[in-house]
C-alpha cells in the first residue's frame, strides 16, 4: 500500500500508533494466499477494513460490529477525548467502506451483529463465491482480524471457532493483545499446534497456519 492510502486509512483508525504492523502482516498474507475471503471483526469507524479492502482486492470481506452504544478512548488523545461508539458513527462507516467497496470490486458484507451471533448464524446462511455455494460456517478464510471484545473469554471462542477456518498461510491477528490475561494458556486451551507460527508484537499477536519459511522470513 502506498503512503497516501496508508496515512488515509490510519485516519481513519483508534489505533494510529500501530497500524502499520496489521497493514504489513496482511500484505504478506495477501502474497501468500489465493483469493479466499478475510474478515474483521470490531469495526469502529472503519480505518483497519479500509486498509484490508486496499490489501486484498476483489476477495470476499465480511466485517462484524453490533455498534452497541459505549464510549472509548483512543490511543493517541488525551484522557476523556475519544469516540462515542453510535449509529451515527456506524452511518459513517458503512458509507466510507460501501463507496470504497464498489471502487475496489470488492464483495464485502457488514453483519449488524456480535461475535458470538455472527459464529452462530453462519451454520444456517449459504452465500455464493466463484460460482459455488457454501455455508458460511465452511467457508475458509485468509485472513481474520480480531479488534472485537478484547476479554480473554471473547478472544479464546474467536480463536477456537476460526483456527480450523483458515487455508495454509492464513492469518488471524488479534489486537490489543497486551489486554488479555495469559495467552500462552489461551493457545493451550484453544489447541494451538506446531503447525502455527506465533508472533507478537506491542499489542498484536499473529497466529500463521502452517506457513512456508519463504512467508515466516517476510512476517
Amino acid at each position: 500500500m502506498d503512503e497516501g492510502k496508508l496515512s488515509y486509512c490510519k485516519g481513519f483508525s483508534d489505533h494510529r500508533n500501530t497500524f502499520d504492523v496489521m497493514v504489513h502482516f496482511a500484505e504478506v498474507c495477501q502474497r501468500f494466499t489465493n483469493g479466499e475471503p478475510i474478515l474483521e471483526i470490531g469495526t469502529r469507524q472503519g480505518g483497519s477494513a479500509l486498509a484490508l479492502m486496499n490489501i486484498f482486492k476483489k476477495r470476499w470481506f465480511f466485517t462484524v460490529d453490533p455498534y452497541q452504544e459505549f464510549y472509548f478512548e483512543n490511543d493517541d488523545t488525551v484522557p476523556g477525548k475519544g469516540t462515542k461508539i453510535s449509529m451515527d458513527l456506524y452511518r459513517d462507516a458503512m458509507a466510507l467502506l460501501a463507496f470504497e467497496a464498489k471502487k475496489l470490486e470488492t464483495n464485502w458484507t457488514h453483519y449488524l451483529m456480535t461475535d458470538y451471533d455472527f459464529m452462530d448464524i453462519t451454520r444456517y446462511v449459504k452465500i455464493s463465491i466463484k460460482g459455488k455455494w457454501y455455508f458460511s460456517d465452511d467457508i475458509k478464510y485468509s485472513f481474520v482480524y480480531l479488534d472485537g471484545p478484547h476479554s480473554t473469554e471473547y478472544v479464546k471462542n474467536e480463536i477456537s471457532y476460526f483456527k480450523d477456518k483458515m487455508v495454509t498461510g492464513g492469518c488471524i491477528v488479534i489486537d490489543d493483545c497486551n489486554n488479555l490475561d495469559d495467552i500462552p494458556k489461551i493457545l493451550s486451551d484453544c489447541d494451538i499446534s506446531a503447525m502455527w507460527y506465533k508472533q507478537q508484537t506491542e499489542d498484536k499477536f499473529l497466529l500463521c497456519y502452517d506457513p512456508s519459511d519463504k512467508m515466516v522470513e517476510l512476517l
